[in-house]
C-alpha cells in the first residue's frame, strides 16, 4: 500500500486538528488507492506541544524545529497551518527540500512573499495548493459548468457576501489575526480571500477594484494564549492596538466585463457564518448560501413565462466525490467533506494522477494582488487596476 507522508507544521490549532482529522479519515471515505495520507510528523512551537499533538493526531514523529520536519527524506508533503507571516519561510524552504506544499490561505502577507513562494515551487518542480477549501464544495463545480456552457449567458454582475461576527464582541481578546505583521491584514486576508477565490472559481480573474476597509474595535485586551474559540486564558491586564481590518466593502470589475460587489465582516453581530453569491447573466441566474450549502437556486429567462422561477439544484452521487460519503442525494455535506475533497485531490496528484490541484500557488498569488489592490484602492480612495499590482 502507497503512501503519502505529510509533515505538519503548526498543528495544535483548530485548523492543524481539521488537516490532521481529515487525514486518518481520508482511507475509511476514499479507500487506500491510489495512496493513504499518512500524518508523518508534526512540529510545534515547543516540544511539550508538538508531543501531545503527535500524542492526539496519532502522528508517528514529532518535533520542535519545523527545518526538520521539512528536511525530512520520510516526507512528501509539507502541510503548513501557522499564522500568515511564517508562511513564506516554510513554503521556500519545503520546496527547495524537494517537498510538495500544502498551505493554509491566505498565502502570504503580501503580493512580494506570493510571488517568491509561486517562483520557489516552479524552479523546484513541486506541486503546491493552497487552502481556499470552499470552491471545492461539488455544488460549485455545477454552478461553474453551468457558466462555462453559456446556460447563463454573458455574465453581468457578481454579488458576494462573508459576514461572521467572530469578533464582535468588544471583549473578545486580541489575537494574532488582530497584528498586521502576524496577518498581513484582518478581513480582507482570512475572510475575503474566500469570496475571491469562488469568484476566481466561478466568473473568473478580476481586473480592478474600489475597496473600504473598516476597523471598528481599536483595542483589544491582550490574553494569553488567545486563538479563535479558545475561551478562557489569563488577562494580562494589557491592551493592543488593532492594526489589521473588521470589515471590507468593495466594488470591481472581472476581465470578463462582469461588475461585482463584496461584502465581508469579522463584527456583524448575530452572523455566525454567512457566505452567499448571486451571479446574473443575461439568460438566468444562479444563487447559493452556506446555510443550505447543498444547494444551488437557478433561473433560466427561456422558461415560459407561467413556469418562471428558482429550481432547486441538490447534490447527490451524480455529482464528484459526493458518492463517496453518501449514497443518495441530500443527505448533507459540511465543512470537513469539503475540505476532504482538498486533500483528497493533493493525495491524487501526489502519487501522480493527472488531476488540477486548485488553487495552486500560482491562482493563490493572483488572489493575494487582489488583496494588495484592495489595500491600495482604501489607502488612496480611488479604483486601482489590479496590473498596478506586479506579476
Amino acid at each position: 500500500m502507497r503512501e503519502v507522508r505529510i509533515a505538519l507544521i503548526g498543528g495544535a490549532g483548530w485548523m492543524g486538528k481539521t488537516h490532521a482529522l481529515i487525514y486518518a479519515s481520508a482511507p475509511v471515505i476514499f479507500g487506500n488507492e491510489p495512496a493513504r495520507p499518512i500524518l508523518e510528523i508534526v512540529a510545534e512551537a515547543t516540544d511539550e506541544i508538538a508531543q501531545k499533538v503527535a500524542a492526539d493526531y496519532g502522528a508517528r514523529r514529532w518535533t520542535s524545529n519545523w527545518r526538520e520536519a521539512v528536511e525530512d527524506p520520510n516526507v512528501d508533503v509539507v502541510d503548513i497551518v501557522t499564522p500568515n507571516s511564517m508562511h513564506l519561510e516554510m513554503a521556500v524552504a519545503a520546496a527547495a527540500a524537494g517537498k510538495h506544499v500544502y498551505c493554509e490561505k491566505p498565502l502570504g502577507l503580501n503580493a512580494d512573499e506570493t510571488r517568491e513562494m509561486v517562483r520557489a515551487v516552479e524552479d523546484a518542480g513541486v506541486l503546491s495548493l493552497v487552502g481556499h477549501n470552499f470552491p471545492h464544495n461539488p455544488i460549485h463545480a455545477v454552478a461553474r459548468d453551468m457558466i462555462r456552457a453559456g446556460e447563463l449567458g454573458d455574465i453581468v454582475h457578481a454579488r458576494v457576501s462573508f459576514n461572521s461576527d467572530f469578533l464582535a464582541d468588544e471583549a473578545a481578546p486580541f489575537i494574532w489575526r488582530c497584528d498586521r505583521a502576524a496577518a498581513g491584514s484582518g478581513t480582507l486576508g482570512d475572510i475575503n480571500v474566500h469570496l475571491f477565490s469562488l469568484t476566481e472559481y466561478l466568473v473568473g480573474p478580476i481586473a480592478e477594484v474600489f475597496g473600504r476597509m473598516q476597523t471598528v474595535v481599536k483595542e483589544r485586551d491582550v490574553v494569553e494564549d488567545a486563538s479563535y474559540g479558545s475561551g478562557g486564558g489569563t488577562r494580562t491586564g494589557e491592551r493592543r492596538t488593532v492594526d489589521t481590518d473588521d470589515s471590507v466593502h468593495m466594488l470591481a470589475t472581472f476581465e470578463n466585463g462582469c461588475t461585482g460587489i463584496f461584502d465581508t465582516s469579522r463584527v456583524a453581530h448575530g452572523r455566525k457564518i454567512e457566505i452567499s453569491y448571486d451571479i446574473v447573466g443575461r439568460a438566468g441566474s444562479i444563487r447559493w448560501t452556506y446555510d443550505r450549502l447543498n444547494e444551488l437556486q437557478v433561473f433560466s429567462a427561456n422558461d415560459p413565462v407561467d413556469r418562471s422561477g428558482f429550481k432547486r439544484i441538490e447534490t447527490g452521487p451524480s455529482h464528484p466525490y459526493y458518492g463517496a460519503f453518501f449514497p443518495i442525494a441530500n443527505i448533507g455535506m459540511g465543512y470537513n467533506e469539503i475540505k476532504a475533497i482538498e486533500v483528497r485531490e493533493l493525495v491524487r496528484a501526489a502519487t501522480g494522477e493527472a488531476v488540477e490541484l486548485w488553487p495552486d500557488f500560482s491562482v493563490a498569488h493572483r488572489i493575494q494582488r487582489y488583496c494588495d489592490a484592495t489595500i491600495l484602492s482604501d489607502a488612496e480612495r480611488r479604483w486601482v487596476d489590479v496590473s498596478e499590482i506586479p506579476e
